[in-house]
């Protein structure tokens, strides 16, 4: 049955006042955590590993766990500023960005960065209502905020993937 015939308009802003970004951050901290359905949760990908494997890449024109973590830092914040309307972060200092330090506390502190970040997404998103989801991210190009939203968790299954082939291909099994 449509919204013609008596169904919800999907048009019309969801009227349970965050019960959308609470599901939605859910599954972030599902593909984050131990219960993920779908890959090895995220931060149990990136446990265990040292900076070497971190760095190693199968290729030089490939990435290394490292970079595509810098990678989906750059990008969960990035869309915690849109979502917060804070200044956007600068690309240059953190997407596809070589790491500064190459050192075990450097690595560290990229976990940490992530960590900072899964914490500060989950706290944003759980916060959205169906209305703001629904609402129009920018002017010019009829993007709406679930889509950047809902656009992080495919591009962080994404990268969960490449992480987990490239431990895959050194050998080191997840746990």
């Amino acid at each position: 049955m449509g919204y013609m015939d008596g169904g919800h308009d999907p048009h019309e802003p969801v009227r349970h006042a965050g019960l959308a970004g609470m599901a939605l951050a859910d599954l972030f901290e599902r593909f984050d955590h131990d219960r993920n359905l779908w890959h090895a949760p995220i931060r149990r990908l990136l446990e265990g590993l040292t900076t070497g494997q971190a760095l190693w890449k199968p290729a030089p024109e490939r990435h290394s766990i490292w970079e595509i973590v810098r990678h989906m830092n750059f990008w969960r914040t990035y869309v915690i500023a849109r979502l917060t309307q804070a200044p956007l972060p600068d690309p240059a200092t953190g997407d596809w960005s070589v790491p500064r330090g190459t050192g075990e506390s450097d690595w560290q502190a990229e976990l940490q960065a992530y960590d900072q970040a899964q914490q500060r997404l989950v706290e944003v998103v759980r916060s959205l209502t169906g209305s703001r989801l629904m609402a129009a991210a920018d002017d010019d190009t009829g993007v709406r905020v679930y889509h950047w939203v809902v656009g992080l968790l495919a591009h962080d299954s994404y990268h969960a993937g490449q992480i987990a082939y490239l431990r895959a291909m050194q050998g080191i099994p997840v746990s």
